[in-house]
């Protein structure tokens, strides 16, 4: 779909917010569920994560997290 970044909910916000400052515990818990409360959200989430399947390699993106983006690609590569 053309212009699906256009429809995005997290557009217009800033980056800091998808890229966790903290690495574990309660902060990064925190922080990574501001980010997917936006995701849960938003019209365009498949979309989304089918570009940051192939091409965004950290942060939140499509409602993961990078780690979940990672197991989620091995179960689905032959």
């Amino acid at each position: 779909r053309q212009g699906w970044r256009e429809l995005a909910a997290c557009r217009g916000m800033g980056d800091d917010l998808f890229f966790p400052t903290a690495t574990s515990g309660p902060v990064y818990d925190a922080q990574v569920a501001a980010a997917k409360a936006v995701c849960a959200g938003c019209p365009v989430r498949s979309e989304c994560l089918v570009e940051a399947l192939t091409r965004i390699p950290y942060g939140i993106a499509g409602g993961l997290t990078q780690d979940e983006r990672h197991r989620l690609r091995r179960r689905t590569t032959p």
